[in-house]
């Protein structure tokens, strides 16, 4: 099974990536944040930004994560010019749309 990988920039030098879960589309956009074991510390060490005016931090809440050296993945951010994140399902899970067209 070939699954799609988006790198993602980390100052830290970590294999940082976004992995499309792909389980036979039973989780259709799904997405996990994945990096090198080297680099266990990144995903350990990530920040949670919620909305502000936000009444309580549950997952619904959260605009942002923050990754240790980066990169800050926020709802609405485009990635390739094909791929939204839409929203967070936990730290390392996210929601991501994909425009076939390849013109968000």
């Amino acid at each position: 099974m070939n699954l799609k990988e988006i790198k993602l920039y980390n100052r830290d030098r970590a294999n940082l990536k976004l992995v499309k879960i792909d389980d036979d589309n039973k989780n259709p956009g799904m997405w996990r944040l994945e990096v090198d074991s080297e680099h266990n510390y990144i995903l350990n060490h990530l920040r949670i930004i919620g909305k502000e005016s936000a009444p309580n931090m549950n997952v619904e809440n959260w605009e942002a994560i923050d990754p240790s050296g980066g990169p800050f993945i926020a709802v609405g951010d485009i990635y390739e010019n094909k791929y939204k994140v839409e929203k967070f399902i936990n730290a390392t899970t996210l929601l991501i749309s994909e425009n076939e067209g390849n013109n968000y």
